[in-house]
Formats: structure tokens, C-alpha cells, sequence
């Protein structure tokens, strides 16, 4: 089953159109060379960029290299007639892939599968974040510490952390959740999308780390 979502991207919000997350075609086709104009709300900005690896069409949402690296743009603009010296070009170096194939469910404002195949984290990931760069180090560590999830005091943390955390909750700034067996993983908006990951088991959760600032969950 195919499901229809409805996007209105960001970064074509003035022009008041609504883009389909998907079109029954496949979202990759041979790359053709053109020069694109994108929009990126956060600025408030049109830039335009060479483009040598994707077939982009109005609506489609990049990453592109640079000085605005890291934010989401919206393609307002294509043109296929141009000769330019491409050192002085940045490029559209990402495409966000909102093809969605399968069956979702409505929850309250949430859609919900129960195939991990349908929203995989490694495809929300770009809706939300630039790809990772491949000169980028990261690195993870956990404690052994864990805690029921009906008994959140066993968390160990402060008054002013929990409500923090209850308010983002309230307001819907935890974008993607999902349970794969027992592994967890989640992404919550805050200053910038953050990543959870966590493990689930007889209902404790354990192995808790997340990207945040704070440096600690």
C-alpha cells in the first residue's frame, strides 16, 4: 500500500504550495547538470548552486556546501541553460528522500507503522539534519545505569530537567520514535535536532545517550 503524505516545505512557504512526499516514481533518476535556486527559511535567503549529482524539480528539499552548510533549503528554481566556471559555485550535495511506501496509521496528529522498513531512522535522520560530513568524528559512551519507564525518578535527574523534558514532549518537539526489538531510537527538536538512542527491556530503559549540548541526558 502506498501512502500519500502531505509536505509543505519550509523553504516555500510564500509561495503557498504543498508537495507530496510521494509522486508513484522512483526518487532517484540519472543526474542532470543544472543551476538551482534555493530558498532556506532560517535566513530568510535565495542562493543559487550548481547542481551535478541529482534530478531536482521545485519543491524537492537539499543540503548544499558552504556557508550555509548544515541547513535545510527548498529547490525555488531550476535552469538547464547556463555555462559557468564551477569553482565559483557551491553544490547541492544532499536531497531529502520523502518517499514513503507502506502502511501508516493515524494516531492523534502522529502517523505510526509497524514495518521499520516504511520510516527507517537513517532516512527521518536527513528530513530533520544535513547528512554527516565524512570528515566528521563522533563518538558515544554509556554508563551501566537504568530505569523503569513507569518509575521516571529512578532517572536521576533534576526538577527543572524533568519539566524541561515534559515540556518538549507537550510541545511535539519529539519529531520520531521508534522501537526496533529492543533497540530505541529517537529525534527531538531543540536548538538543532538532537538524536536519542536508548535500549528497551522488560520495562526498563537502559544505555540512554543523546547528541544535546548539556553533554549528559
Amino acid at each position: 500500500m502506498t501512502m500519500k503524505i502531505g509536505f509543505t516545505a519550509n523553504g516555500c512557504m510564500d509561495k503557498k504550495e504543498e508537495f507530496s512526499a510521494y509522486d508513484g516514481g522512483e526518487m532517484c533518476c540519472a543526474p542532470r547538470k543544472s543551476m538551482v535556486e534555493v530558498y532556506f527559511s532560517a535566513r530568510n535567503t535565495t542562493l543559487t548552486y550548481f547542481n551535478d549529482k541529482f534530478d531536482l524539480k521545485c519543491g524537492d528539499l537539499v543540503y548544499v556546501e558552504g556557508k550555509l552548510e548544515g541547513l535545510q533549503g527548498c529547490v525555488t528554481g531550476v535552469n538547464y541553460n547556463f555555462k559557468i566556471k564551477v569553482s565559483d559555485y557551491k553544490r547541492v550535495i544532499a536531497v531529502v528522500d520523502t518517499n514513503i511506501s507502506g502502511q501508516l496509521f493515524m494516531a492523534g496528529s502522529h502517523f505510526v507503522t509497524y514495518d521499520p522498513s516504511v520510516l527507517p531512522s537513517e532516512k527521518i535522520l536527513t528530513w530533520f539534519k544535513a547528512p554527516i560530513a565524512d570528515d566528521d568524528v563522533f563518538v558515544s559512551g554509556s554508563d551501566d545505569t537504568d530505569f523503569l519507564l513507569e518509575d521516571l525518578s529512578g532517572f536521576n535527574i533534576t526538577p527543572a530537567v524533568a519539566d524541561r523534558g515534559h515540556n518538549y514532549y507537550m510541545e511535539n518537539r519529539v519529531r520520531y520514535i521508534c522501537l526496533n526489538g529492543s533497540k530505541g531510537y529517537a529525534i527531538v527538536e531543540g536548538t538543532e535536532a538532537y538524536e536519542v538512542d536508548f535500549e528497551y527491556h522488560g520495562g526498563k530503559i537502559s544505555g540512554l545517550t543523546c547528541s544535546c549540548f548539556c553533554s549528559f541526558n
